[in-house]
């Protein structure tokens, strides 16, 4: 005999004893409630004897054979079917009467197919005794059968039966005698919490999702309702119990599902309605429960009400009956419940906040104002400040009916007292529910919806206080977008360098193995080794997500194409998180994450540029915004100030901020954060100091950045003033300020002294440094540019020419200062009359800058400017148009219509237009142009100087033209404009 032989006789024999075991336990139960348990014990003998003879195949080899496995099988069949006859006849505690009635009469009409059974188990037992005696006969004594008296038990086994018979029919009889109760379909059963919902507004989408809603043959229609606290998925429940009802389904049923135990209690109550009693039933009424349901003839719904902690009570499907009549409706917080659903995904209803419409309705209807069109704009801004969220716009129309207050007048007051707005509770709330098994329901405003599953959270594990703090920190982001990158980066930075607030036990808790030996940091001082530290966890921060997302307290989280994980914060449950912060935890967890933006901030800084993707940027510009309301809150509550700037790290942190919102073009915001520098640094140290100076450097570039060119010149006057005083006068630093003064002097058009001190700044740069050096390569790049302001072309291509290998050996290719060169070079290509290489060039750099800092950044509208004057200069008269247009509405949107670069811009638009003929246009944008020039760089600027003698001429070509007529008019307009700027 084979293994695979051996291996089926054994399983059949095996399976074939435990199922004659539970049988004949399942037997004495059932015939228990009629008749003596020994005597039944007595007549179900034969049963045990087919354990014996099952656990004798199993424990002897010689008998495991291919016949024998075959019996075994065949036995097990005709066992299955008996117990399945015994379940149907079982008497349960919460059995009415009648119930007891029907089943005595079934087992009596089952009377015959059991004979049959017992007769064919008999059989199948005697094959077995008669198999097992040709092997070895003396193995039937061991366990005391005689092969002779085999044909004997077949005859008591039927007596035993035909007893069996007799017993049921004598119940059955005593039974008939007592009157029958009314059938329980025809009355009518509306369990539900006693609250009302005339004031329900919208959702009609997903109430009518649930009336439509689809079911297997067999199993009810389940519905789950998801959602943040909140989102009404309790009054949607309502709302369609009372449609229910008013469609004539006369069993609707509720039921509290916050914990297993408040399941069962639920379930006693509805037994005691069933049986036509107030009282509750006692002990286990589940089993009448699904069996009551399971043959309910008419619809019926049941709600399973505040389902939210799924994982200490994962077993609720065991209290779902069973019958295509029902609907099941489950509301829950938990994200984890959508796996209830019986593999229909359109049943698993995600809540979000409120349609506009019905928002304005909620708003209007709560604070019993009549509406106005004045007031329908305020109405708008108060749904959007609340995200439709239909708990707290019932809050806040409570709260403004409550004080008088106009619509206008809450948005104030909202950013003053949201605290006590969100925690405002309306009288005669429908939002109510038990908060413990002792309590009566208590209404609820936000506050408290959420506290429930941050109690949750804590009380879920040991780890639950870290998973809340790390909640917590992540309400000090922006709540739109918050990647695990940032945690990433923040936990290797703060391992290696101090004054990182580390350790931050809920970021430890997500650290997994150590790096490799000689591994490197990257980014800012990248060359450090990481040897010795533990590596980012990202699977234990996912689980940590999944447990905040099950809970509603993440509002969700997705993979992100650069492969890490991305989440996302309600706004009100940011702004609940943040109030419930005390002085203390906000002063913690503000710093914290100040450093976290700090360290992801470094950790991509190449040579002055961020290696962010675009996506990227515009996120972290958002947590910076956050990073900026941060502090207000601190000093607002006098938590820091200047004097603990750098005790509490924040000068790193507005360094770094600070270069990336220059990086990214927002120099204003890039200034803000400057002038804080220069105080912080001026009180702590005085004028005469490095840091102090370096951060005046840094503002004078935000005044050029932004057209204030006088303010910029006199600014770094001062710093080159100090730091010759202060380092000397070939110091690095004060080289560098050198160039920096010969970068102004260019802007504002004193060719001759900026070339002077960007000729001295990158003699000494390169003697001292070397030309593989960022700040020697500025300084070349900056004299070549002012060689071609000049018109010194030969000399300028030769500089620009080594300023840009050096660049690409050092930066690369695609860094955007080795794109500045190629761009000053495909310039200069155009002045010196080759248009069709600068015009390769220049696309060249805006394909670049448009990746890398994006299409409405200000030096890629540069460079779309300067495309235009190329495209210009080829006679491609409407892509040049289509150019500089772009240019000019660009600037006017980032940097302000009065701004000398727009300006520009504006005039050379109006020179495009002039070759267009198009004569009215461009008069009136030359003028523009002209009188914003003089205002902006002074009537001594050369580009003011040039804007004015160039519209003298084209005005006289253009009337010259319209005496002469139109001979030789673009050859004469292409010398009176050919100036590019």
């Amino acid at each position: 005999m084979s293994g695979l032989e051996v291996l089926g006789a054994v399983s059949a024999a095996t399976a074939l004893a435990e199922q004659c075991g539970k049988v004949i336990k399942f037997a004495c139960d059932v015939y228990s409630k009629y008749q003596n348990p020994d005597v039944v014990k007595k007549q179900l003998v034969q049963l045990q004897q087919l354990v014996d003879l099952s656990i004798l195949i199993k424990q002897n080899p010689s008998l495991q054979t291919t016949e024998m496995e075959s019996l075994l099988s065949s036995c097990l069949t005709d066992i299955g079917t008996f117990r399945a006859k015994l379940i149907k006849i079982k008497s349960n505690f919460f059995d009415s009467r009648l119930r007891k009635l029907k089943k005595s009469i079934a087992a009596v009409m089952q009377e015959n197919d059991v004979k049959d059974l017992f007769a064919n188990l008999e059989q199948h037992k005697s094959s077995l005794a008669l198999c097992i005696a040709e092997i070895d006969s003396s193995l039937l004594h061991s366990i005391g059968i005689d092969i002779s008296k085999v044909e004997q038990t077949v005859r008591q086994v039927a007596n035993d039966v035909t007893e069996i018979k007799t017993t049921v029919l004598t119940i059955n009889q005593k039974i008939t005698a007592t009157p029958q109760p009314i059938e329980m379909t025809a009355r009518i059963f509306y369990e539900v919490p006693n609250r009302r919902v005339d004031c329900f507004v919208g959702r009609e989408d997903v109430l009518q999702k649930i009336e439509d809603g689809r079911t297997s043959e067999a199993e009810p229609r389940i519905f789950v309702l998801r959602g943040l606290g909140g989102q009404g998925k309790t009054q949607i429940a309502l709302q369609h119990c009372r449609r229910a009802k008013n469609r004539d389904v006369k069993a609707i049923f509720w039921v509290d599902s916050t914990s297993e135990e408040s399941v069962k209690k639920s379930f006693q109550t509805i037994a005691g309605k069933l049986k036509g009693t107030e009282e509750t039933a006692t002990g286990d009424a589940t089993p009448f429960i699904l069996e009551t349901f399971r043959e309910w003839p008419s619809p019926w719904v049941m709600v399973f009400d505040n389902y939210d902690d799924i994982k200490n009570f994962d077993s609720i499907r065991d209290y779902f009956p069973a019958s295509k009549q029902g609907t099941i409706i489950i509301t829950s917080r938990s994200s984890a419940s959508n796996r209830l659903t019986n593999h229909q995904p359109r049943n698993f209803i995600e809540l979000e906040g409120l349609s506009e419409e019905d928002s304005l309705q909620l708003l209007w209807t709560q604070c019993g104002l009549d509406k106005t069109d004045e007031g329908s704009i305020a109405a708008k801004a108060i749904i959007e400040l609340l995200v439709h969220h239909p708990l707290a716009i019932t809050q806040a129309g409570s709260y403004i009916g409550r004080q008088k207050l106009r619509l206008d007048q809450f948005k104030d007051h909202y950013n003053k007292s949201r605290d006590k707005i969100l925690k405002h509770t309306p009288q005669l709330s429908q939002y109510r529910r038990h908060l413990n098994k002792d309590e009566k329901e208590t209404s609820l405003n936000v506050f408290t919806t959420w506290e429930l599953s941050m109690q949750q959270l804590i009380e879920s594990a040991e780890s639950g206080k870290d998973k809340a703090d790390l909640l917590t920190l992540f309400a000090f982001f922006d709540c739109k977008d918050i990647s695990e990158q940032l945690f990433s980066a923040y936990t290797q930075r703060a391992q290696i360098f101090t004054g990182y607030h580390w350790p931050v036990h809920c970021l430890v808790s997500c650290l997994g193995e150590e790096y490799p030996d000689g591994q490197l940091l990257g980014g800012w001082a990248g060359d450090r080794k990481l040897d010795g530290l533990k590596q980012w966890d990202s699977e234990s921060f996912g689980e940590i997500l999944n447990d905040l997302s099950e809970l509603s307290l993440v509002q969700s989280w997705a993979w992100g194409e650069d492969e890490y994980r991305h989440l996302s914060l309600h706004p009100l449950i940011k702004d609940w998180i943040r109030i419930r912060s005390n002085d203390e935890e906000t002063h913690q967890y503000a710093l914290i994450s100040s450093k976290v933006l700090q360290a992801t901030l470094d950790a991509n800084l190449h040579h002055k540029s961020f290696s962010f993707p675009l996506s990227t940027q515009q996120i972290l510009l958002s947590h910076i915004d956050t990073y900026e309301q941060n502090i207000s809150i601190l000093q607002g509550r006098a938590l820091v100030n200047l004097d603990t700037w750098h005790e509490s790290g924040l000068d790193s942190v507005d360094e770094s901020v600070g270069e990336f919102l220059l990086h990214c073009g927002r120099y204003a915001k890039f200034e803000d954060i400057m002038k804080r520098l220069i105080d912080f640094s001026t009180q702590a140290f005085g004028l005469e100091n490095e840091d102090t100076l370096k951060y005046m450097n840094n503002i004078a570039i935000a005044y050029t950045l932004q057209g204030k060119l006088d303010l910029a010149e006199d600014v770094y006057r001062q710093v080159l003033k100090g730091t010759r005083t202060l380092l000397g006068s070939d110091h690095a630093r004060t080289l560098s300020s050198i160039s920096a003064l010969a970068m102004i002097l260019l802007y504002m058009g004193k060719y001759e002294e900026a070339e002077k001190h960007a000729r001295v700044a990158a003699e000494w740069q390169e003697r001292t440094l070397g030309i593989e050096n960022e700040d020697t390569l500025r300084s070349l790049h900056r004299v070549g540019s002012i060689l071609q302001m000049r018109r010194e072309y030969e000399k300028s291509e030769e500089v620009l020419k080594r300023a840009l290998e050096g660049r690409k050996k050092l930066l690369g290719l695609n860094h955007p200062n080795t794109l500045n060169t190629v761009e000053a070079l495909g310039t200069l290509l155009q002045d010196m009359g080759e248009p069709n290489r600068a015009e390769k060039m220049v696309r060249r750099t805006l394909e670049g800058r448009e990746v890398l800092l994006g299409k409405d950044h200000p030096f890629t509208l540069v460079t779309v400017n300067n495309l235009g004057l190329i495209l210009r200069d080829l006679g491609r008269l409407d892509e040049a148009e289509t150019m500089m247009r772009r240019s000019v509405e660009g600037k006017i949107k980032a940097q302000g219509r009065e701004h000398y670069d727009t300006l520009l811009s504006v005039w050379n638009l109006a020179g495009i237009l002039m070759h267009q003929k198009r004569h009215a246009e461009s008069q009136a944008l030359w003028q523009e142009a002209l009188e914003g020039l003089k205002k902006a760089l002074g009537e001594d600027h050369p580009h003011t100087i040039n804007c004015s003698k160039q519209y003298d001429r084209s005005m006289q070509v253009i009337a010259a033209n319209t005496t002469s007529g139109t001979t030789g008019t673009n050859e004469r307009l292409q010398k009176a404009t050919g100036c590019s700027v």
